[in-house]
């Protein structure tokens, strides 16, 4: 029996009312008004009915290979990335400061070199 995609497609097509019928669907009713209060009725039965799916649905993570045991992509799938500050970065920066040659600072206030304005013992 040699029957393409789309003569199986048409065949079913025009069976679908039937199979409808038999199950009991019913096609859906579209009101429309222009009632804002019924609008809005609607809208909020609509999102407590998603609200219920949603709450219904169990998400789970992906199963992992329990005999992969050494697998190190197990242990990392579920996990979120975290973010850690970096207190190095500000001891780095008081370390260079402190490192600073200070033969070739001059104080503006003072005019000498060794020390910068902050630290000018005129002032």
């Amino acid at each position: 029996m040699d029957i393409n995609i789309d003569a199986l497609y048409n065949i079913l097509k025009q069976n679908q009312g039937d199979v409808n019928d038999a199950l009991g669907y019913k096609k859906k009713v579209v009101v429309v008004t222009s009632d804002p209060l019924a609008l809005v009725a609607e809208k909020t039965k609509i999102t407590t009915l998603l609200a219920k799916a949603f709450n219904r649905k169990k998400f789970y993570a992906k199963p992992t290979n329990n005999n992969l045991r050494t697998s190190s992509a197990s242990s990392y799938a579920n996990k979120k990335p975290e973010y850690v500050k970096s207190v190095e970065k500000k001891e780095d920066k008081k370390a260079d400061e402190k490192k600073r040659d200070m033969s070739k600072v001059k104080c503006y206030n003072c005019k000498k070199e060794g020390h910068f304005v902050k630290d000018c013992k005129k002032a």
